[in-house]
């Protein structure tokens, strides 16, 4: 056996005879030997060549052959050498502790040599079969190794291939949402519409768990947040003034933002949004006109890749577009209904060239600012004009909540009417004084609005308001510029109510009284001279009694 002959053979013991004696033998069965006659020597020569086998004696001076072996048994590169002690100790205690310190075998002495050949021989072959088991174990190992690896890089691909395709589907799915989103728009083509078609396909058009939208109010003052929490576009809406959303205002001044992954990244336009990996903001427009904002965030970094920044953007296009057309489209009838009332407007869409007719009975009201000359004369022109726009837009909006009529700004007075927005007047009494009660409403509500709001604003202004009832004449008047308008003493009257009352006070007149009757509440003010009409008994409206509020 080749690998028998060539083995390499330690034999220690400190007996030179028993030394000649076993390496003479053992050469001459084609082995090649190494003697050393102590232990110190041994662990050298072993360190230097690694045996294939060890012959050991037991009792040897300074270091025995259980110390011997059990050094070899902590050394990494000889702990699998085979250890063959000869000894000739017979007692089982010694083979015992032979055998717990790491020997295979134990000869005793006086041996014979044939049995020694014997057992080295064995010894080599197991080592020499263990040898081949572990490089064949390691050779399987590899193949193991090989064969994972290239199922894993299976998997990858098969992996690969389906994310493409889920990615591909995920894509026409957002391009297929975009569809929709102009189909709904189409169908409801105002902007409550457009933001209920936003909220339906936001969260399958991005692809994002967040995502909100703030469009700009028309004084470019304020927006409104749109906020869409899942994919059955579920919405929450606010409003909020610029300064409590700076991020916005750093979008619509720079333009697109884009955020990969917030772990590496930081930016204070995304401050907010925590909890979130990427995210991405864009500003909305209407041609070159900015009308909001469109963020969307996602919780794993990454997602907003090139496709989906595209379709982001032909969202934001499309919602900015649909915005422009619906404002367009509102503004145009909102100019019409703010120079005409829209019956007027029909009637004379219809053919009539002029309209002109008496109301028996209707509520009229007048308002002023207490202060706004001297606050005009010290301020800015662009901001009195947009002071007397805001107040005045809140008392737009209740015009629209109590059906009353506005009429016409003079200056810092507003002026509107209840009973004739039709033209044609209330021609019953109930029903008259059913828009009687309607200006008396309305003329609370704007006390207390206009309270709210002038202290809000801070500028050191208050208001007057004087309402009465009566006939009037309502007719369109102007050639170039068409306009509604009412006259009669029932207007001076409300205008001179209006003039002479007290700041924060609601005036009206003897005629409102006796209409309202025993359902209001009233302070009696007096008397003031009228033009025409002498005294006229005049009264502070407080509002309705506590026993019609109860029931």
């Amino acid at each position: 056996m080749t690998e028998t002959l060539t083995a390499n053979i330690l034999i220690v013991d400190d007996n030179i005879e028993n030394l000649r004696l076993l390496s003479n033998a053992l050469s001459s069965q084609n082995y090649r030997v190494r003697a050393s006659p102590n232990g110190a020597h041994a662990l050298q020569a072993a360190a230097q060549e690694t045996p294939d086998l060890v012959l050991l004696d037991v009792n040897m001076p300074d270091m025995n052959g259980f110390e011997v072996c059990e050094k070899l048994k902590k050394n990494p590169q000889l702990k699998d050498v085979p250890v063959l002690f000869i000894s000739a100790m017979q007692d089982t205690d010694a083979k015992l502790e032979a055998f717990e310190r790491g020997g295979l075998d134990y000869i005793t002495k006086p041996f014979r040599l044939e049995e020694v050949f014997a057992r080295v021989a064995t010894h080599l072959e197991l080592r020499g079969l263990r040898q081949e088991l572990e490089e064949k174990n390691a050779l399987l190992a590899c193949k193991v190794e090989e064969e994972q690896a290239l199922t894993k890089a299976l998997e990858r691909e098969s992996h690969g291939r389906i994310e493409a395709q889920q990615y591909t589907i995920e894509q026409l799915g957002r391009v297929a949402g975009l569809s929709e989103f102009s189909e709904r728009c189409t169908r409801n083509f105002t902007e409550s519409g457009v933001m209920e078609a936003c909220s339906k396909v936001a969260s399958r058009v991005t692809g994002a768990e967040f995502v909100e939208l703030l469009l700009i109010d028309g004084r470019q003052s304020r927006f409104r947040r749109v906020l869409i929490h899942d994919k059955l576009g579920l919405t929450e809406s606010s409003w909020a003034g610029s300064t409590n959303l700076p991020w916005a205002q750093i979008v619509l001044d720079e333009g697109q933002k884009i955020i990969q992954d917030s772990d590496k990244e930081a930016a204070d336009w995304a401050a907010h949004l925590e909890g979130y990996c990427s995210c991405m903001a864009l500003p909305i427009l209407a041609g070159s006109t900015q009308v909001g904002v469109l963020l969307a965030a996602a919780r794993f970094a990454g997602h907003f890749d090139r496709p989906t920044q595209n379709v982001m953007r032909q969202f934001a296009t499309g919602i900015g577009a649909a915005l422009g057309l619906v404002r367009a489209q509102k503004n145009a009838h909102d100019v019409l209904v703010s120079v005409l009332p829209e019956r007027v407007s029909e009637r004379l869409k219809e053919g009539e060239n002029r309209i002109a007719e008496s109301v028996e009975l209707a509520g009229v009201f007048f308002c002023d600012l207490v202060g706004f000359n001297a606050y005009a004369s010290n301020t800015e022109a662009v901001q009195v004009v947009a002071m007397l726009e805001d107040v005045f837009g809140v008392l737009e909006e209740l015009c629209q909540r109590y059906q009353v009529e506005k009429i016409k700004t003079i200056g810092d007075a507003f002026m509107a009417v209840s009973g004739v927005s039709a033209v044609t007047g209330a021609s019953e009494t109930e029903d008259a004084a059913k828009s009687v009660e309607r200006i008396a409403d309305f003329a609370l509500a704007s006390a207390k609005t206009l309270e709210q709001h002038l202290k809000a604003l801070e500028l050191g202004l208050s208001f007057r308001i004087g309402i009465h009832a009566g006939p009037v004449i309502a007719g369109v008047v102007g050639r170039d510029r068409r306009a509604f308008d009412i006259w009669g003493d029932t207007v001076n009257m409300a205008s001179r109510l209006e003039s002479t009352g007290a700041p924060g006070e609601v005036r009206c007149s003897e005629a409102m009284r006796q209409i309202l009757v025993d359902d209001w509440s009233f302070r009696d003010c007096g008397s003031i001279a009228m033009k025409g009409k002498g005294e006229q008994q005049v009264y502070a409206l407080l509002g309705r009694s506590l026993v019609e509020s109860l029931d």
